[in-house]
């Protein structure tokens, strides 16, 4: 099946060089890259620590291909809805609002669970966010979003 884009020209032959969408796609691809390597660096252990020689080296790889991993997925699901974006990224923003503002609240009771208290608030992070979402995706067609841009 030959899917087409708006301007009738097959997706799969779009020169980056010609198309200024496919251009900022490739560039912001290369930033990631870019981006993801300086992160790696940030896990390296620091200089004149003991450790194997390769480690280093493992660490870096990991990251490098979890960033590959993250492109590829995206560029095999070319076509994405934007009201299923729009929920996923409302439902993580308003689940972080929730959560940190429920660990404030809830930071006089947590001072005396010692080192649970870094899992709990990671728990009800995880929990407030994928109900965030679940309940946007479930009432996409009864809201609508005016998403500006």
């Amino acid at each position: 099946m030959d899917v087409r884009s708006p301007d009738q020209t097959p997706i799969s032959n779009k020169n980056p060089l010609r198309d200024p969408d496919a251009l900022a796609l490739l560039i912001l691809r290369l930033v990631f890259v870019f981006i993801a390597a300086g992160v790696a660096t940030l896990f390296l252990p620091p200089a004149g620590t003991e450790g194997p020689e390769w480690l280093p080296l493992l660490v870096f790889s990991g990251v490098m291909l979890l960033a590959a991993a993250v492109i590829t997925i995206d560029a095999f699901f070319e076509k994405k809805r934007i009201e299923i974006i729009s929920a996923v990224y409302f439902g993580l923003l308003v689940g972080m609002l929730l959560s940190i503002l429920l660990t404030i609240g809830l930071n006089p009771l947590l001072l005396n669970v010692g080192n649970l208290r870094l899992p709990i608030q990671t728990m009800l992070s995880v929990v407030l966010c994928y109900g965030c979402i679940s309940m946007l995706l479930q009432t996409k067609d009864d809201f609508r979003f005016i998403i500006p841009y």
